[in-house]
């Protein structure tokens, strides 16, 4: 059976690139110095090589021809891409020096499959967007998917999941978090300065966005995901701008293209066309007119979630929600794998056990009750203090008792869900959720009451209907 490696090869640039490629030209590659990094190797076994400079790429493909006693390996190049391929951020931190690293089939298939695909484009020299043929299967949720719901409802973890399901590997996706200041340059791209021979050029650097969707054109037989937390943290139409365009979606594609910058035009054929850099200005034209157009492929998923209870956040045009399919998930949704949560708080001369999810209904009511009248996207949901601080098991989805870390719990309680009642939900009816505190204007004052009397701040109403039995 074969093995797959990760090799670092900048030591062997030149050596490697005088080969051409295809040509089964033998080379040995001595490693007494470290043979613990080949001793697993044998005959058959292929090994990537990765460029860490001038860009971070796979470009070579070698074959094991034969593993040699004095410490050598007798290698055959196979193939050279120009471009390369990706390789996954998590394995870089493993490469060292030319030791070579073992990785899994799966990842050097999808490698290998980028760097076929990449070969093919430099082969093709000049590649028009509106004629790629995609054949990635269509996944049976929604293109564009915006979740929504109240603080801790499990809105991202919703879409971890569904990512876990669909894009299980690392090149496959990319998380981005929008914030107040996040804008078009970020989302999409720009021009930025970089040191090149000791002088500052400028380049254009792809956001998120053109990063996957460059994958996208490049892989069509596969899908690939962006996932937005936090959508209306910034502006979203001014994130978007034009690309908002392309959300409608007729069976996956973008129904309308639109014009691609010349920024874009310039990246778009410099990855795609082979030997861009050094064609005449009159080739270059012409190339670039195949780049005109730019749309969202099918194989390409927009996932994203929105809180509309932060403070600070941006309201959604209808334009822009239109082209969206949204799931709300309530405030009760995702609560029973935390169903036995019990936590210990003082209460007068001893400590009672409180159950969370008993305590966090109650406090909803109180909110959602005439008196208060707080809004139901402000109320907090099972999750507004995390599954782990909870001891919630990953694989059974129950509380773990024997993980429980009471003094960690009733900290993330007093700085996230009070401090949250204190300064957002409840910041207006602060007399009517802390009945049992004499002074509510100041936060201190709340959590000197709630180290010696626990729960009793929220007063009886609350208090009572909680505790557990021990």
């Amino acid at each position: 059976m074969h093995k797959y490696y990760l090799m670092e090869i900048e030591t062997l640039i030149q050596t490697f690139t005088v080969l051409d490629t295809g040509k089964e030209i033998l080379f040995s590659y001595s490693s007494q110095e470290n043979e613990e990094g080949i001793s697993g190797i044998e005959t058959g076994d292929f090994i990537l090589g990765y460029y860490p400079e001038p860009v971070e790429k796979v470009k070579i493909l070698l074959e094991v021809t034969n593993v040699l006693k004095n410490g050598e390996i007798e290698l055959i190049k196979k193939m050279e891409v120009e471009k390369g391929a990706d390789v996954v951020p998590e394995l870089l931190h493993e490469l060292s020096g030319s030791n070579p690293v073992l990785i899994s089939k799966q990842m050097f298939c999808f490698i290998y499959k980028e760097m076929l695909n990449k070969q093919k484009m430099e082969e093709e020299q000049n590649i028009d967007l509106e004629s790629i043929q995609y054949s990635a299967p269509k996944l049976p949720e929604s293109h564009n998917y915006l979740v929504f719901g109240a603080p801790g409802t499990g809105k991202s973890h919703e879409l971890k999941q569904l990512q876990e399901k669909y894009f299980m590997d690392k090149n496959s996706y990319e998380r981005v978090t929008f914030y107040s200041n996040y804008s078009y340059p970020n989302f999409v791209g720009t021009y930025k300065p970089k040191m090149e021979r000791k002088e500052i050029v400028y380049s254009y650097v792809p956001g998120p966005f053109i990063r996957i969707l460059e994958k996208a054109y490049a892989n069509p037989d596969q899908n690939f995901l962006l996932v937005i937390e936090e959508i209306n943290r910034a502006n979203p139409a001014a994130a978007f701008g034009d690309i908002f365009q392309l959300l409608d979606r007729k069976e996956g594609r973008s129904e309308y293209s639109i014009e691609t910058s010349e920024e874009l035009k310039l990246y778009f054929a410099g990855k795609f066309v082979h030997g861009f850099d050094d064609m005449p200005d009159d080739e270059k034209s012409t190339v670039l007119e195949s780049f005109s157009k730019m749309y969202i492929p099918p194989n390409m998923y927009i996932w994203a979630t929105m809180n509309s209870a932060d403070q600070g956040v941006y309201p959604m045009d209808t334009a822009f929600k239109r082209r969206w399919d949204f799931k709300y998930i309530s405030i009760n949704d995702n609560m029973e794998t935390m169903q036995d949560v019990v936590f210990k708080v003082p209460s007068k001369l001893e400590k009672k056990n409180i159950n969370w999810n008993k305590l966090r209904m109650r406090i909803n009511e109180v909110l959602s009750s005439s008196q208060c009248r707080v809004t139901e996207d402000k109320l907090l949901g099972p999750y507004f203090i995390s599954g782990e601080v909870m001891s919630i098991d990953k694989k059974t989805k129950k509380f773990d008792a024997s993980r429980f870390d009471n003094e960690k719990f009733t900290e993330a309680f007093k700085y996230k869900v009070i401090m949250y009642l204190f300064e957002d939900a409840a910041k207006q009816r602060r007399t009517e959720i802390f009945k049992g505190c004499d002074e509510v204007t100041r936060f201190s004052d709340i959590c000197e009451e709630f180290d010696k009397r626990g729960i009793e701040i929220f007063g009886s109403e609350i208090a009572e209907n909680v505790i557990e039995e021990e």
